[in-house]
């Protein structure tokens, strides 16, 4: 009877662990020193990543799906998440029930840049059970051939070779050096340790450029795990059943707080005029400030060489925040036309998903009606370049705007901002 007892305990605690799946708190730790060489002369720059990243893996009819999450703060909830960010909840599908070899990824987001970003957060950590040799798998860059060694059924040696796309040897991409530990869990079928350490050359076409990064990777089991009542442990393999919106970036500055801020950020800006490099970074540390950029215009006046530089790298950093400030601005009419336009010639640049209210009203603007007013005309135009700069990035954007534009043509009798929209979405075609 006792025997029998503990059969019974030990198939209800089986059926519980497969229910819930297996999860892992992993210290995550990726580092890139880059250099890059163009005829201007030599940068040296350093991205790293340090956090934790939770992975929680859920079978579901046949297959292994990981959901992951990078933690961006440990007291983060649910409502704070930014889709449009590495620090989202995602869902890795996956080719094979025993090691890790990656078929899909389900995002929050519509930025394929997010979607290639979060591909390199786990791509680093594929290997097929009990495989010797040469093979390829899908990874951030395309796809890329490796050299797996299997030291054990617990322990693994990869090595990079060459990276492919669409079945062609990539040039522009060489693995100088490349090695991969990968060590897994002695309980479960996660990983215990996996570091890495890469050397690449890259080839850029615009601007003509060589650059060097070497990497630094290491993944290690956490000391600290989520609570089981953590809403990620809740997340299921449906990730439209998740219930998050897009969390818009919420300033921690009043307007009136910024208002009284506003000669101060303006001598920043002024102090920063001659290094590119700095005042991009300085509109990316201000967004809070600069998210009221729309309002602040209409009753303060920037220095023209600090407007001329900030609306330039309001389109050179390329975020949602910066796009939706440049659209916003654009479309206030109690700016002045040298502002917003300099703020269209900013947004004309950029590929970052816009907020959909914001979206929608410059579509509106632009779009809903002909207008005299040569601003609101160019506006109009242009509305074809927006679309197609986020044919790749954000397909849904791109769809959207060109179905206004092609109701614009059919619908209104002036049809030259239309036609001229629809032009330049054909030349943006062209030219990629």
């Amino acid at each position: 009877m006792l025997r029998i007892y503990f059969f019974i305990v030990a198939w209800i605690v089986a059926i519980h662990a497969q229910a819930n799946g297996i999860y892992q708190a992993y210290d995550y730790n990726d580092t890139h020193y880059v250099k890059t060489v163009m005829k201007k002369g030599v940068s040296l720059d350093s991205v790293y990543i340090n956090s934790r990243l939770h992975i929680h893996r859920v079978k579901s009819n046949g297959v292994n799906y990981d959901i992951c999450w990078l933690e961006k703060s440990r007291t983060q909830t649910k409502e704070e998440i930014d889709i449009d960010s590495i620090y989202a909840p995602f869902i890795v599908e996956n080719n094979t029930t025993q090691g890790f070899q990656i078929a899909h990824i389900k995002a929050l987001s519509r930025d394929h840049n997010i979607i290639d970003r979060l591909w390199g957060i786990v791509d680093t950590l594929q290997f097929i059970p009990n495989r010797e040799g040469v093979y390829r798998v899908k990874n951030a860059l395309g796809v890329v051939e490796v050299n797996q060694t299997t030291l054990n059924n617990k322990s693994y040696q990869l090595e990079y070779l060459a990276q492919y796309k669409n079945g062609t040897l990539r040039d522009d991409i060489t693995y100088d050096s490349s090695s991969i530990s990968i060590v897994l869990d002695t309980n479960s079928s996660l990983w215990s340790e996996v570091t890495a350490t890469e050397d690449i050359s890259m080839r850029v076409a615009m601007p003509k450029a060589t650059m060097q990064d070497r990497r630094s990777f290491k993944l290690t089991k956490s000391a600290t795990s989520l609570p089981s009542n953590h809403w990620f442990l809740q997340l299921g393999t449906d990730i439209s059943t998740w219930g998050f919106t897009h969390h818009k970036s919420q300033s921690s500055l009043s307007l009136n707080q910024a208002s009284k801020l506003f000669s101060k950020k303006e001598e920043e800006m002024k102090s920063l005029l001659n290094d590119s490099k700095k005042f991009a970074q300085w509109v990316l540390d201000n967004m809070d400030f600069l998210n009221h950029l729309d309002q602040l215009l209409e009753s303060h006046t920037l220095d023209d060489r600090v407007s001329a530089t900030l609306f330039a790298n309001l389109g050179y950093v390329d975020t949602t925040d910066s796009a939706n400030i440049l659209s916003r601005v654009l479309i206030n009419e109690n700016i002045n036309r040298k502002e917003r336009f300099r703020s269209l010639m900013g947004l004309k640049d950029t590929s970052a998903p816009m907020d959909e209210e914001t979206l929608d009203s410059l579509i509106d603007y632009g779009l809903s009606s002909p207008s005299k007013d040569m601003l609101t005309r160019s506006v109009g135009m242009l509305m074809g370049t927006i679309a197609k700069k986020r044919a790749n990035r954000v397909p849904q954007e791109y769809e959207k705007i060109s179905s206004a534009i092609s109701n614009a043509i059919d619908s209104q009798e002036d049809k030259v901002v239309a036609l001229s929209a629809a032009g330049n979405m054909q030349e943006e075609a062209t030219d990629r």
